[in-house]
């Protein structure tokens, strides 16, 4: 386990790790990193809150946050680990596109493979192979170069339905329609915004637009507009040390009851919980 920690603690400022593991047993443990694990060559097994997996050349393990683990390898084994913080999943995209995609799994109430096999050749193993020659020559812009394989290896996952998400089909045009909305919403997060003032930016009756909205997003104006506010505070909780109140206020919630009851809703766990689990 020590030298694990000391690979994903060689670069203080990088949100994730790359390492091939090199000790035959680690003890139990977890952290707040997500890891990824896979094996190409030999034989190993990993074992994931009791669940027991037998890996050979090809299998890809996920390992989420907070999940007890452990590692026994046999001496012929190469495994290839991946641990990230969850914040290298932050993408530059609209919060519509993370909620369609990533943020199900990232809250770890979407479904999932736990263990698959990456075929040989496959756009998944060359992605793999991708991020470990980044990191290991370091040349510039390779944290970058990283990040981008991280997100394109969990398009495959989502493509190749590893990591299921909702089937729905969106209509660009009805999306177009509602865009200065959801850009809005976004760029005003700590501003009060009823559903009658975002009729009115898309230049809509109140009944045709909470009709469209719901339609294109999935969720009503309120739940998408609590979305949102929920994903910053997620962020402001880690990132900062500002209290629960004045984060509760700076993304737009009225009250702390209730931005702690939408929280707990939206995650699972109450602010000060969610706090203190992801800086463990």
């Amino acid at each position: 386990m020590e030298q694990q920690m000391k690979m994903f603690q060689e670069d203080r400022n990088l949100p994730f790790s790359v390492y091939i593991a090199q000790d035959e047993k680690f003890s139990w443990h977890c952290h707040k990193h997500m890891e990824l694990d896979y094996c190409s060559e030999g034989h190993c097994t990993i074992k994931v809150n009791g669940e027991s997996y037998d890996c050979q050349p090809g299998d890809f393990v996920i390992i989420h946050t907070m999940e007890d683990h452990t590692l026994i390898r046999n001496s012929d084994c190469k495994l290839l680990g991946v641990q990230m913080d969850l914040s290298v999943l932050d993408t530059a995209f609209s919060p519509f596109y993370e909620s369609q995609y990533l943020v199900p799994f990232i809250r770890g109430s979407g479904k999932y493979q736990r263990r698959i096999r990456v075929p040989k050749g496959s756009l998944l193993e060359s992605i793999l192979s991708e991020i470990l020659v980044e990191y290991q020559k370091k040349q510039p812009g390779y944290e970058m170069y990283i990040k981008g394989d991280i997100l394109r290896l969990f398009s495959c996952l989502v493509r190749t339905k590893v990591i299921e998400i909702g089937e729905r089909n969106v209509n660009f045009q009805d999306l177009e329609r509602i865009k200065p909305v959801i850009d809005y919403m976004e760029q005003h997060i700590e501003t009060e915004l009823s559903v009658a003032a975002a009729a009115k930016i898309a230049c809509m009756s109140y009944y045709h637009f909470c009709r469209l909205f719901k339609k294109v997003i999935g969720k009503t104006f309120v739940e998408y507009q609590n979305f949102i506010r929920i994903r910053r505070a997620e962020k402001l909780l880690i990132t900062t040390d500002r209290t629960i109140t004045n984060i509760a206020f700076e993304t737009g919630f009225g009250s702390v009851a209730y931005f702690n009851r939408v929280f707990k809703k939206e995650t699972g766990q109450a602010p000060a919980n969610y706090r203190k689990k992801m800086r463990i």
